[in-house]
């Protein structure tokens, strides 16, 4: 099977933070439900979300710097300088993938 495309897993990673949202209706539920029956890459590209998902959930409770550094995004503070070592999105120090 091909990977979901782009906009398929745009779609999946949508319905995944609505389906986790407090206000989140059965209507919404059944919607998504509807849309994951309607293309298999609909519910792969789900599965990928929720796989990914679930790993950044594990590393964000191993790891008190991400929990420090979500703490603050939900409460709106600015993000804190790293204590040592290069910044998120780096390598050794400059800038690239």
């Amino acid at each position: 099977m091909n990977e979901p495309s782009e906009v398929v897993l745009r779609q999946a990673a949508q319905w995944r933070a609505r389906l986790a949202a407090a206000d989140c209706t059965d209507a919404e539920r059944e919607s998504c439900e509807r849309w994951l029956a309607a293309d298999p890459a609909h519910r792969a590209a789900f599965e990928t979300v929720r796989a990914a998902d679930d790993r950044v959930a594990a590393a964000l409770r191993a790891d008190p710097r991400l929990q420090a550094l979500a703490q603050a995004a939900l409460d709106g503070e600015p993000a804190a300088s790293p204590a040592s070592g290069p910044s998120v999105g780096t390598r050794g120090g400059t800038r690239g993938c």
